[in-house]
C-alpha cells in the first residue's frame, strides 16, 4: 500500500493476503488466486492482479473493495502477465509487461478497463523487455530492464503515460 506504507499485500495460489500495523498478522482477504498485486496510490481498496495464465481466460483482475471481490481485465493476444503496475497519475491506467510467446523477452503494454491494451514501444529500438518493471510514486517514471549482448540495462521515461504510446521516449539509466 503506497499510500500509507503500513500495510503489505501478499498474492498467492490460495488468494491474497494483507498485514498491517494494525493488524499485525498475515489475513486472507480473497480466495482468488493470485500473481503479482498493485496496489492504487492513494487508494488501498483499488487493487490490480495478475492471474496465472489460461488459455481463453483474463490475464488481469481488478477489486475496487480491497481484494473481496474482482472483475476482469481483458487484454487481446496474451500468454500471461509477467508484471503489473499502476500510473500513479492515473488510477485508471496500468502497464503490464506480458509473457513472451515464443521469442525471448517480453512486450510492454499501456492499457485501462476503458482502452485496449497497447504495446509500447520500447527502449533501444524496440528491444524486448525482461519482467521487471516499477513506478516512482513521486514522479511517475517507468523503470524496465533489458538484457542485450552488452549485458543488463535499467531504462525509465517520464512520459510513458503521453497521451499518443508512440511518443514514449526512454533513458538509459544504468548499463
Amino acid at each position: 500500500d503506497y499510500y500509507g506504507a503500513t500495510a503489505l499485500f501478499a498474492g498467492t495460489c490460495q488468494g491474497l493476503y494483507r498485514w498491517s500495523e494494525a493488524e499485525p498478522t498475515w489475513t486472507q482477504v480473497s480466495t482468488e488466486t493470485i500473481g503479482m498485486v498493485a496496489v492504487t496510490y492513494g487508494n488501498a481498496d483499488l487493487i490490480w492482479a495478475t492471474r496465472p495464465y489460461q488459455l481463453d481466460e483474463a490475464p488481469l483482475l481488478r477489486s475496487q473493495d480491497g481484494g473481496a471481490t474482482w472483475t476482469t481485465v481483458e487484454m487481446t493476444h496474451t500468454t500471461g502477465v509477467a508484471n503489473i503496475g499502476i500510473n500513479p497519475r492515473d488510477s485508471q491506467t496500468g502497464y503490464a509487461i506480458v509473457w513472451p510467446d515464443e521469442e525471448p523477452g517480453s512486450d510492454l503494454r499501456r492499457g485501462s478497463l476503458f482502452t485496449d491494451w497497447q504495446i509500447m514501444p520500447s527502449p533501444n529500438a524496440n528491444q524486448a523487455i525482461n519482467t521487471g518493471m516499477t513506478i516512482d510514486g513521486g514522479t511517475g517514471a517507468l523503470y524496465v530492464t533489458t538484457r542485450d549482448a552488452a549485458g543488463a540495462r535499467l531504462w525509465y521515461t517520464t512520459n510513458g503515460d503521453t497521451p499518443n504510446i508512440a511518443n514514449v521516449q526512454w533513458e538509459e539509466r544504468y548499463g
